[in-house]
């Protein structure tokens, strides 16, 4: 059992990971991880394995186990949103039983009281704060302060639901990396935005039915979600058509989207969120390492050395050597 803790510019991300055995020392390290009001069953030889990363209010939780278990959210402190890999989980709340299948995702809802039983289970936790749905919600789709609340428990779509995993993905890979980029503030701000943003698509909420669409003009929830798809697959060598088609729109609506509301096109901003993650790994690299300022360069689409160098030294300042190990 131990605890790491990579301390960043304003944002600290810690990460635990602790394992126990039987059903008393399941229950003790699940409670002091997430409260008092978790219950465990099972013989002496069964285990609870627990992989938790908290960067400022972002938190995400891997959690297996061959024990019994329930938990009970009373009302829940977070948004949290649970994803199922292994085992069967039951959810309950507002009065109905939710069967969670390997592959479901489902909402935990804030400010009622809910309950999950699993059983020889794996399973991966995301939470934010609701306040940030809410102000993203109040902010982007017309929703009147005080009159948002989520309706239901399953994601509205499937397509929605694969955007939701991906994100969940991206944001566990980030949180868990050495030296994670969660720990910059503007990074860190960045997630949970993004995390809010496909949380808030995805699941049933009072938000959605009052959601303006313009025909042929890309609104800013479009740019919103071609943001964050970006951000997620900034590793990938996706094209505009993908990101349009991610965000809901057209590529010509979502190019003069980004013009209008950003004054850069669409590539320039795909181009400036790999520098910028170009960046993140140069100050995290070990200089006695194996990987180079060009391997990185090269993993975030710059193969040119001498190209990459002069945009870099152009928008941070300094040369990528000086920023190599620097972190």
């Amino acid at each position: 059992m131990g605890t790491e803790v990579y301390p960043g510019e304003a944002v600290a991300v810690q990460r635990r990971q602790a394992e126990a055995h039987g059903a008393d020392g399941a229950s003790a390290l699940l409670e002091e991880l997430f409260g008092p009001q978790c219950t465990c069953s099972g013989d002496a030889e069964a285990r609870v394995a627990v992989d938790s990363a908290v960067a400022g209010p972002l938190r995400a939780d891997h959690v297996s186990s061959s024990l019994e278990v329930t938990r009970v959210f009373d009302p829940a402190p977070g948004l949290t949103i649970l994803h199922s890999l292994r085992g069967t989980t039951t959810l309950r709340v507002w009065g109905q039983e939710h069967e969670v299948l390997p592959g479901d995702s489902v909402l935990i809802p804030v400010g009622i009281g809910t309950s999950l039983h699993c059983q020889g289970f794996e399973k991966v936790l995301l939470t934010i704060p609701f306040d940030r749905v809410v102000a993203l919600a109040e902010r982007t789709t017309g929703c009147r302060p005080g009159g948002f609340r989520f309706t239901g428990v399953r994601p509205v779509s499937a397509a929605w639901h694969r955007q939701w995993v991906a994100m969940l993905r991206y944001v566990s890979a980030t949180l868990a990396a050495p030296g994670s980029p969660a720990a910059h503030p503007l990074v860190n701000d960045q997630l949970v935005e993004s995390v809010a943003l496909v949380t808030l698509k995805t699941f049933p909420n009072t938000a959605l039915p009052v959601q303006r669409t313009h025909a042929g003009r890309a609104g800013s929830d479009a740019l919103n979600r071609a943001e964050a798809y970006m951000a997620q697959h900034a590793a990938d060598p996706i094209s505009i058509h993908e990101v349009a088609d991610a965000a809901g729109t057209g590529v010509r609506a979502l190019q003069q989207a980004f013009q209008r509301r950003r004054g850069l096109s669409p590539a320039a901003f795909l181009r400036a969120t790999r520098l910028a993650r170009a960046h993140d790994d140069l100050v995290a690299a070990d200089p006695e390492g194996t990987t180079g300022i060009d391997d990185i360069a090269r993993r975030w689409g710059f193969p040119n050395p001498r190209r990459f160098a002069a945009e870099f030294r152009a928008t941070y300042g300094c040369s990528p050597t000086e920023a190599f190990g620097s972190g």
